[in-house]
């Protein structure tokens, strides 16, 4: 339910500064965090200098394309959850999609405070994407505690780097096309949707135990 989206540019229609950015995204999402910055100014058709000139540093520019990902998986999911038939328009083209979603697994590659961070705030649009999923009646009321969020977000973060780290792909915009499909998505609505355990008294001894516990853990 949760797939990275989605950074949608026209590719006609760019400055030098955000051409730049996305010649950055590309690039991290490629090599990881440590590529040069003339690798991303060869990307971009510019000088370093002038991305220096726009953005300063390397590590400048990397938290202007974290919050660039970010703001778009906000406004995506969001968007989604207003009209569902919004998401035919990012089905026509997974490129975009797939570096976002590769740049969020180099996050994840490259422990670091700025990882922490990252996972931080990206936690902050989930929460935010789930409260207005719950209010549109989408998602039940009991996912709506901090464990929860929690988990769901991270469980989301270790699927796609496990997809990622089993077959990586040779070009982060043919990621979700190659690797992680349309039919892998709607097995995970499916499985989201119904759950997987039945009511049953051994499920219900399960949950009474480690409540329990978690009561004792917590005096």
């Amino acid at each position: 339910m949760y797939r990275m989206l989605y950074v949608h540019t026209d590719k006609g229609d760019l400055t030098a500064k955000a051409r730049i950015r996305d010649a950055a995204m590309l690039a991290f999402a490629t090599h990881g965090f440590r590529v040069p910055l003339r690798r991303i100014a060869e990307d971009a058709g510019v000088s370093v200098a002038l991305i220096t000139h726009h953005y300063g540093t390397k590590e400048a520019l990397r938290q202007v394309c974290d919050d660039y990902v970010l703001d778009r998986y906000e406004d995506i999911k969001l968007m989604a959850v207003a009209d569902p038939h919004s998401i035919e328009n990012e089905l026509t083209d997974m490129s975009e999609a797939s570096v976002a979603t590769v740049y969020m697994v180099q996050c994840f590659l490259d422990p670091s405070a700025t990882t922490r961070a990252f996972f931080d705030r990206y936690i902050d649009r989930v929460r935010k994407v789930l409260q207005v999923s719950c209010d549109a009646g989408m998602i039940r009321t009991e996912v709506m505690n901090e464990e929860s969020i929690r988990l769901l977000a991270m469980r989301t973060i270790g699927h796609v780097v496990a997809e990622y780290a089993l077959d990586p792909p040779a070009d982060p915009r043919r990621f979700i096309d190659d690797t992680y499909t349309l039919p892998t998505m709607a097995a995970l609505m499916e499985l989201y949707r119904g759950g997987v355990f039945t009511d049953s008294p051994t499920i219900d001894q399960y949950l009474e135990v480690l409540r329990a516990r978690s009561g004792d853990n917590n005096a």
